[in-house]
């Protein structure tokens, strides 16, 4: 069982992707001009400055010994005007302990800083990792985010579904994998969207800079498993760099492109193997309906590893109730915009407490247009309107 640490949920009628980036730092060696101007661009984002210098996200010593679950501080009533919102939303804040959705559908939505995101040390000061890729970790702070949740709202109700993209998505199967040994009553099921199943067969590069970020994973479950053992220098040193700076996504893909990451050999370590058998999502029992969609041009997170799972899955557990859905020429972000009326369908029909039919339901959703005819990527993003013209 893991140590208990703190992690940071934000509760509103709003999804919320929190950004958690370090304080500036000095490294060696230098940040190049497009890191540099990807860190400038994140700060001008921030809601409260660095994460690391908020006291909000400061825990008192005398929650050392509190048990996973325990809401250790609540802010009812967040400054609304510090976040980009959809209008007529509110905003709560609060801090739980735990182990090492569409919102304008009139849902309360639940959104995490995984354990060591937000909250960074622990009430003694000590460092709380962040466990990258090990989705059982985070299935964990998601089971905990709703019970502390229901302590600081007494008027939520029992009932809740877990909803996640990528990581994410990840952890929404980890999550019904966890409820099939560790029921958590309320729990009505899971949505998977271009969830993470193995890094393991990954196409590169997403592969090579997935194996270098799970390192530090794998050492927490490992000591004896050395970073040498998989990475080269060039990776080590990169890796130092990216921890360092504690960037978002694009700021990290800044500083390790263009290096060899990882040894050839990587994929056959023992202690990667272990790890990969412990995190995987795919042919292990579930509990509850889970519904998984993913794009069929992804980049990212190949579709071939996520349909294996989701086989592997219908055929040593014929009765799981599991909802399929690949979408052709559709991206790793674009199939959860793309598919949301399926999703908050979905959700709609747990609510309601229709049961699904047990077994495999396969769907390959298709276009009415040429695939060419649609945006794949994101090519755009909300900042807050600052001018009466930029608000319609």
């Amino acid at each position: 069982m893991r140590s208990s640490s703190s992690a940071v949920w934000l509760l509103a009628v709003q999804v919320i992707i929190s950004k958690v980036f370090g304080a500036p730092v000095d490294t060696s060696p230098p940040l190049s001009d497009i890191t540099k101007a990807s860190l400038a661009f994140e700060q001008t984002m921030w809601a409260h400055g660095s994460v690391l210098t908020d006291p909000w996200y400061s825990v008192d010593k005398s929650t050392a010994s509190a048990a996973p679950g325990i809401l250790l501080k609540v802010e009812k009533v967040t400054d609304a005007s510090l976040y980009t919102l959809p209008p007529a939303t509110s905003l709560s804040r609060f801090i739980y302990q735990s182990q090492t959705f569409n919102a304008l559908q009139g849902y309360v939505v639940v959104a995490t800083d995984y354990a060591g995101l937000g909250v960074s040390k622990d009430s003694s000061n000590a460092n709380i990792p962040h466990e990258f890729l090990t989705a059982p970790s985070q299935a964990n702070d998601v089971f905990y985010a709703v019970q502390a949740a229901q302590t600081a709202f007494p008027e939520l109700s029992e009932n809740f579904v877990i909803t996640g993209h990528s990581q994410g998505g990840g952890v929404a199967w980890a999550a019904a994998q966890r409820q099939a040994v560790q029921p958590v009553h309320g729990y009505l099921g899971a949505v998977a969207i271009a969830p993470v199943t193995s890094v393991i067969g990954l196409p590169n590069p997403p592969a090579t800079y997935d194996a270098t970020a799970i390192v530090p994973s794998i050492q927490l479950m490992f000591p004896v498993f050395k970073p040498s053992d998989i990475l080269t220098l060039d990776g080590i040193a990169r890796l130092a760099l990216s921890q360092q700076v504690g960037g978002n996504t694009f700021t990290t893909l800044s500083i390790v492109e263009g290096y060899q990451l990882t040894k050839p050999t990587w994929p056959q370590n023992p202690y990667v193997l272990k790890y990969q058998d412990i995190v995987r999502n795919g042919g292990k029992a579930i509990s509850g309906p889970l519904l998984v969609i993913h794009g069929e041009a992804d980049p990212v997170l190949d579709i071939k590893l996520t349909t294996a799972a989701v086989q592997q899955t219908a055929s040593l557990f014929p009765k799981a109730s599991i909802e399929y859905h690949s979408v052709s020429g559709t991206s790793h972000n674009a199939a959860l915009t793309s598919c949301q009326w399926i999703w908050m369908d979905w959700i709609a029909s747990r609510f309601q407490g229709i049961t699904p039919a047990a077994g495999l339901q396969s769907e390959e959703l298709t276009t009415p247009l040429p695939e060419s005819a649609y945006q794949i990527e994101l090519n755009w993003w909300v900042a807050p309107a600052t001018a009466p013209f930029e608000d319609p």
